[in-house]
């Protein structure tokens, strides 16, 4: 039938177009333990995104967490488009000892961000996971303190343990980025 063809290629879409696609709700992650949101906060630059993530095509990936006058926290995501830089802010607030976070951008309802492992001075490791019961998307990132060059590959086990192999991963480049303005 045409509508069960037009499923079809709805699926076949989403699976090229979208980050990591799976079949079946969203696979259970180990998060970071006895995790400190407020050694979290400051700015990390994005080094390592999963291919094809939604509204990230950029250059020179950056993320800034402050806490707000509530408690909870403030995220301003920052790429380079075009030679520019766009950003996109956002809300938030994490579990208190798990490193199980949520993030609301436009008033949207909250995501799961969920922060695989950190070390807090150097590296971090983070997956999101959005899921329809059928199939899934998974979405994972690796933040750095600094821009220098780093080993990723305890960041690829990490990721790679949440199901999202190192093939599906790209580095974001970080060289010759415009200078940055709060």
């Amino acid at each position: 039938p045409k509508e069960l063809r037009s499923i079809e290629v709805l699926l076949a879409m989403a699976r090229v177009s979208l980050a990591k696609f799976g079949w079946g709700f969203c696979p259970e992650v180990q998060v970071k333990q006895n995790f400190d949101a407020s050694k979290f906060l400051g700015s990390w630059f994005e080094r390592v995104r999963v291919v094809n993530t939604p509204h990230e095509n950029g250059v020179c990936g950056r993320t800034h967490y402050e806490i707000n006058s509530e408690g909870d926290f403030l995220v301003t995501n920052a790429e380079v488009v075009d030679g520019k830089w766009t950003k996109v802010n956002a809300k938030g607030y994490c579990e208190e000892t798990e490193g199980t976070c949520y993030i609301s951008f436009f008033n949207s309802p909250y995501a799961t961000l969920d922060i695989l492992d950190t070390d807090y001075e150097n590296i971090a490791v983070t997956y999101s996971c959005w899921g329809l019961g059928l199939f899934h998307w998974s979405y994972g990132w690796v933040l750095a303190r600094t821009q220098d060059p780093i080993d990723f590959q305890h960041a690829f086990e990490v990721l790679e343990k949440a199901y999202i192999p190192s093939h599906y991963l790209t580095q974001v480049p970080q060289k010759d980025c415009p200078p940055y303005q709060e």
